[in-house]
């Protein structure tokens, strides 16, 4: 039974046995279990992705009805966004899997690049009068997945499962 519980999931160890992880690698405190892979965020960044791959496809598919409707962005920069946010947000996600330091900054610059791109697209390509009510919500929404990225990514028993050397980790973040 032990040796399937640990084919499924890797990080995660038996409470009868140590886990001693590579000599210079962060690890969580004693009596912590290791962080399990991080898949509500994963699903986020899956979301999102699969948000802009539905954008650039609709704009494909309709972009009669866009020019119709007198939209004064070019339909290839909707697309070219939607592409990017699906790049990103799929990327994002692969990055939380990859388990190498060098993934969380991955992460945070997916993470970033789709909230900037949201609100130049918000603000300046699709200005639309009656989304106005609701940017105080979006913008709450938006230091939400920010701050809940930055709380995954830097907690110590996340710096464990990215395999981060013990000098590069943040003394804040304990």
């Amino acid at each position: 039974m032990n040796f399937l519980f640990l084919l499924y999931n890797r990080t995660m160890v038996p409470s009868s046995r140590k886990h001693l992880p590579p000599a210079g690698i962060a690890s969580p405190s004693p009596g912590v279990k290791p962080v399990r892979r991080p898949w509500l965020l994963a699903g986020v960044f899956a979301v999102l992705g699969t948000a802009g791959v539905t954008r650039a496809v609709l704009v494909v598919q309709n972009g009669d009805f866009y020019q119709s409707i007198g939209l004064a962005v070019p339909l290839a920069v909707l697309a070219l966004y939607g592409i990017a946010w699906g790049l990103a947000g799929y990327g994002g996600m692969a990055a939380l899997f990859v388990r190498r330091p060098s993934a969380r900054w991955w992460v945070w610059g997916c993470a970033g690049m789709l909230t900037l791109t949201y609100w130049v697209d918000r603000l300046v390509l699709t200005v639309n009068p009656e989304r106005a009510g609701n940017t105080a919500f979006v913008l709450v929404l938006n230091l939400l997945l920010l701050g809940w990225t930055a709380f995954v990514l830097h907690r110590k028993k996340a710096r464990w499962y990215f395999r981060v050397p013990l000098e590069e980790t943040l003394p804040y973040a304990e």
